[in-house]
């Protein structure tokens, strides 16, 4: 039984979408909605994330609106976005909850891009991971009779080009985020 490569492309999936979802967070230039995913609020004395809790829009490229379905919960979600790390200042207006961006200064630039490198890395360490499985996989397949070695090599070249493709998509990621960031 020669080995598919598509669980390996099912993990590259995985990872780009982890990578997706971690850039998402960082702020660059324009607000994201996405940076208050994280954020738990205190409500009838169960912790719930702010997303069950209200609707977050985008009001321009610096301003975000979080509009709670209860209004019973307004001052627990400003209480929990004013408590996070994300540097946002909640500023309550009758029925929604406004956060203004503050503008990014150099420092903080160059900080974001070293983050957007981490977890670049982070996620070219797991798709070397999962490659490494894929290859000892090949290798059992070949010690064991059910594959040819001139077959394994093949596999072997086959994933090497693949790993290729995948880590210029995750460069690519990358490289977008960077735009954003310096601009």
């Amino acid at each position: 039984m020669a080995y598919s490569l598509s669980e390996f492309e099912k993990q590259f999936k995985k990872i780009k979408d982890w990578l997706a979802a971690e850039f998402g967070v960082l702020r660059s230039g324009r607000v994201n909605p996405a940076i208050l995913k994280d954020i738990v609020v205190e409500s009838y004395g169960a912790k719930t994330n702010l997303e069950n809790l209200a609707s977050i829009g985008v009001k321009d490229a610096r301003t975000l609106v979080i509009q709670p379905w209860d209004k019973a919960n307004l001052e627990a979600i400003e209480k929990a976005i004013r408590s996070s790390n994300t540097g946002l200042e909640p500023i309550v207006d009758k029925e929604v909850i406004r956060t203004v961006l503050p503008e990014l200064t150099g420092e903080r630039r160059e900080a974001l891009l070293k983050i957007v490198g981490e977890k670049l890395e982070d996620a070219r360490v797991s798709l070397r991971q999962a490659r490494d499985n894929v290859w000892k996989e090949i290798q059992e397949q070949e010690r064991k009779g059910e594959m040819r070695e001139d077959e394994k090599f093949h596999k072997k070249d086959k994933l090497q080009k693949k790993m290729d493709v995948f880590n210029q998509e995750l460069e690519k990621l990358a490289g977008q985020k960077r735009q954003e960031i310096q601009f």
